[in-house]
């Protein structure tokens, strides 16, 4: 479990100045992929890997 500082800006997570955790800043704007579902992204995700298995020759 992760706890947060709450300093009026980016989320830091408590103790984290000697760990490589992600700052999460509110007011920047979330990755197209945030708006995809998880079942969405696993399909393409499925249907990229089956497309590169086809292609070298994988029959399954």
């Amino acid at each position: 479990m992760l706890l947060f500082l709450d300093v009026g800006g980016p989320l830091i997570p408590f103790g984290a100045a000697d760990r490589a955790y992600p700052v999460y800043d509110s007011g920047r704007a979330l990755p197209p992929e945030a708006a995809e579902s998880l079942d969405d992204w696993e399909m393409a995700h499925r249907a990229r890997i089956d497309a590169l298995l086809a292609e070298r020759g994988f029959e399954g």
